[in-house]
């Protein structure tokens, strides 16, 4: 996937043309959320000489996700869904459109239990008081776990793109064209997942 191939989904998906910015492009501004909110994030593509290290610290230097990161996206967040890339340096600044979730996390740190050596988990999915992991194999077939354990799969994908294609289009039905919610929080996180949430959410009457 290329990075206007990523960028044309993300619209087709919203309805939103994605606007650029230093560092990437931003979606559907959400102003009722706050003066720089928007529903969308997509990081340009890095380099491979600049991919190479973070990778090697993710522990997977030459794992298939270095493709997405050098070719389509250092990294998104789309609604509640993010997508990890490579940070070389932290910026606080808070300028521009930010950064990323570093690889490492979910890899070198808080890495799930019962995953291959070869898995890299590249990015989660939030409900309101838990999360998913999404889990990239060496042949590029996602999955979404329990962010805790491997061996608890909640759906999956045999590529990136079809995973995006899938989540996209489903959480754009559950957002009008300003981006606000139509739903609670907890049916933003892919249905399967919903057994992970440990409580149940305020307002709602499901147990």
């Amino acid at each position: 996937m290329t990075r206007d191939e990523l960028l044309a989904l993300v619209t087709a998906s919203f309805s939103h043309r994605p606007e650029p910015v230093p560092g990437g492009h931003l979606f559907c501004h959400t102003p009722h959320l706050g003066e720089h909110a928007w529903l969308g994030r997509v990081y340009d593509p890095i380099s491979t000489e600049r991919a190479n290290p973070g990778f090697a610290e993710a522990l997977n230097p030459r794992h298939p996700y270095f493709e997405f990161v050098t070719g389509a996206a250092n990294g998104l967040r789309i609604a509640t869904l993010c997508l990890n890339g490579v940070i070389e340096q932290i910026d606080r600044s808070g300028t521009g459109i930010g950064q990323p979730i570093d690889l490492r996390y979910g890899n070198a740190i808080e890495r799930p239990a019962n995953l291959d050596e070869s898995d890299m988990v590249i990015g989660d999915i939030v409900g309101w008081s838990s999360r998913g992991s999404f889990v990239m194999r060496r042949d590029g077939a996602i999955r979404l776990i329990h962010p805790l354990d491997g061996d608890d799969v909640a759906a999956e994908w045999p590529s990136l793109e079809a995973m995006l294609r899938a989540e996209l289009t489903r959480l754009a039905a559950l957002h009008n064209a300003e981006g606000r919610e139509l739903c609670t929080r907890t049916d933003l996180m892919h249905p399967n997942g919903r057994r992970w949430e440990t409580e149940i959410e305020p307002g709602s009457t499901r147990h």
